[in-house]
């Protein structure tokens, strides 16, 4: 089948990148011709189909969305597919990958009766309804269960339509049973000048904001000054607004503690190097870094909002704020991570054994091959 796949933009880093680009090359390797269409393209080119950078106009997010959107319908026109496959809202799609929460919950339950109004709002409620509309006819991949509860909640979305996919957690995550992850997180500490009784909390991922960085420093320096005094923060992933949690670290007098390693390629060393993963996030559809830290044999303290919590909270690897978020519960449950004695890496193994974490581009592909032949 000839599969078009639509990205609004890739970078390396991104959780819902490396997702779209573990599915790519799993349709790739069925077979499949498989085309790339995105607004702009950071890093290496694959190797395994073509990638056609669009040319998008625009001043504000959403005009670029309807720019990219009138590109590709340009693009698909001289160049035709059996399947196009979104991985963000946008009209016109046979299959949609559903990374995103549900707009229109934060719209109608969240936000001020006058923002409803505004050209972004509206059209961002268009290209969503677009995708879920009870008249429309694409299939959604979703990722969390809750989410899809929400979009049939404002848009009637036929039960069918909604596919609830696996985590696909890559298997170098994984906390091997010989002595080597042992070895590349001591060589990762050393490298970054960590001493090897130092307690390491890593904050890992972009949008310093949504992903509830602030909430972690704060945490931190409410730590007993034995505990604080020991502990070091490793925040990992790129945020235009990296210098106002520098100024809120310095500000909390955690400042030497907290260290800003920007986008990194060795995230698997990383995990290996940490004692605890932190993710109190405002906001997330799932939350596959809560995934990749248990099956590198780190317990995980998270927000109760995250789609993935409940793993940590079925399994007890470490600990759920529930919503809604209270810093105090977060401040204790920070504190009691850190110091317990619990063998961590052997209850994390089982877990990583057991669950079916790994297989979401497997179903995915199926999913959309499905689709293909339905058409």
């Amino acid at each position: 089948m000839k599969l078009a796949l639509a990205l609004f933009k890739y970078f390396p880093y991104g959780g819902l990148q490396r997702n779209f680009l573990a599915i790519a090359r799993e349709l790739a390797a069925r077979g499949h011709a498989v085309t790339v269409y995105t607004g702009t393209w950071e890093g290496e080119l694959p190797q395994e189909f073509p990638v056609e950078v669009l040319p998008v106009q625009g001043w504000t997010n959403p005009g670029r969305n309807r720019s990219f959107h009138q590109a590709l319908q340009r693009a698909l026109a001289d160049q035709p597919a059996d399947v196009v496959v979104g991985f963000n809202k946008m009209p016109d799609l046979d299959v949609y990958y559903c990374a995103d929460t549900c707009f229109a919950t934060r719209v109608f339950e969240e936000k001020p009766w006058l923002e409803r109004l505004t050209p972004r709002v509206r059209w961002s409620l268009r290209f969503e309804e677009a995708v879920f509309a009870a008249d429309r006819s694409t299939r959604i991949l979703l990722l969390s269960a809750a989410e899809g509860e929400a979009y049939q909640k404002y848009y009637r979305t036929q039960s069918e339509r909604l596919l609830l996919m696996p985590p696909g957690i890559n298997r170098d995550r994984v906390r091997g049973a010989d002595a080597d992850a042992e070895a590349r997180g001591a060589t990762c500490r050393s490298a970054l000048g960590l001493a090897p009784d130092q307690k390491v909390v890593t904050f890992l991922g972009s949008d310093y904001k949504r992903k509830g960085l602030s909430r972690l420093l704060a945490a931190v320096a409410a730590l007993p000054p034995t505990q604080r005094e020991n502990t070091q923060v490793l925040v990992i992933g790129r945020d235009k607004r990296e210098d106002r949690y520098r100024s809120q670290a310095e500000q909390l007098g955690i400042g030497a503690a907290v260290h800003f390693l920007g986008q990194r390629d060795d995230i698997p060393d990383l995990l290996f190097a940490s004692n605890l993963l932190a993710h109190p996030a405002h906001l997330e559809n799932t939350g596959n870094v809560i995934v990749e830290a248990l099956v590198a044999g780190v317990p995980v303290l998270c927000s109760g909002t995250c789609g993935y919590a409940h793993y940590v909270r079925d399994n007890a690897l470490g600990a759920v704020v529930e919503e809604p978020f209270d810093q105090n519960a977060m401040n204790v449950a920070l504190a009691e991570l850190l110091a317990s004695e619990r063998d961590w890496r052997t209850d994390c193994a089982a877990f990583a054994a057991t669950a079916d974490v790994f297989s979401r581009p497997r179903h995915a592909a199926d999913a959309i091959e499905l689709s293909g032949e339905r058409t």
